[in-house]
């Protein structure tokens, strides 16, 4: 990548996220009344990528508005800074698509690993180590009744300075999958992976092995993303 598109994507507000090894999953999977315990999140297997990019911060309303001026948005999420929410997988797909026509830079959003690299430096169960704790995943709780804004100070970014990557809202992945159908249907619907957000969930929706689905044509609000990068496809540019 050459030094004028470096700096350009600095200017956006993206970091660096250097790549190597990185774990996914965890040996020690949440309780789950239907299966036991939460077997998607199991077993721990590595995955080796390059370095990315990733946005510092979650989409905005503000800027998810300059694509689609005729957003509504959601009673929990009314300001300029807030998280974008109430849209769908297809949505966030087609703003990285607009957004790329803008700048001549690839955005997407960040496949699962990508994801799990940018959340915490070490191969933890949380950002801060490997025991919860409902003090260091403070956007819920008492007098909480939406998401806080995407750079709100009172929030200490994570050790590449990315703002919420694992709380606030949840955060769709570019990957998909299909449910297996039931009572004679071929699928229950397509789903894409969402990652963090602890807004309206519990402490241990932080970790960085919880993983959540999301129907691809559902809106909701608890649900955002942000957007990543590939360096190869920049240099291929």
């Amino acid at each position: 990548m050459d030094n004028e598109r470096y700096q350009y994507l600095m200017k956006l507000g993206f970091v660096i996220v250097p790549g190597g090894e990185v774990r996914l999953g965890t040996d020690k999977p949440l309780p789950c009344r239907l299966e036991g315990f939460r077997r998607n999140e199991t077993p721990v297997r590595r995955r080796t990528i390059c370095s990315f990019w990733m946005a510092r911060c979650c989409v905005t309303n503000a800027e998810f508005e300059q694509f689609q001026p005729r957003y509504q948005r959601p009673l929990t999420s009314p300001r300029d800074r807030q998280p974008v929410t109430d849209v769908t997988y297809l949505e966030a797909l087609r703003y990285a698509k607009w957004l790329t026509r803008q700048h001549g830079v690839t955005f997407t959003l960040p496949i699962e690993t990508q994801w799990t690299c940018a959340a915490a430096e070490t191969a933890t169960e949380f950002p801060w180590g490997d025991a919860p704790d409902a003090s260091l995943a403070r956007s819920r709780g008492p007098g909480v009744t939406g998401p806080v804004d995407v750079d709100d100070p009172a929030y200490p970014a994570n050790w590449l300075g990315l703002r919420h990557i694992t709380g606030n809202v949840q955060q769709m992945t570019l990957e998909t999958h299909y449910i297996p159908g039931s009572g004679g249907a071929e699928t229950d619907g397509m789903y894409c992976i969402v990652r963090g957000g602890d807004w309206r969930h519990c402490a241990y929706s932080v970790g960085i092995p919880r993983r959540g689905i999301f129907d691809v044509g559902a809106r909701g609000p608890t649900v955002g993303f942000r957007l990543a990068v590939n360096i190869t496809d920049e240099l291929n540019a």
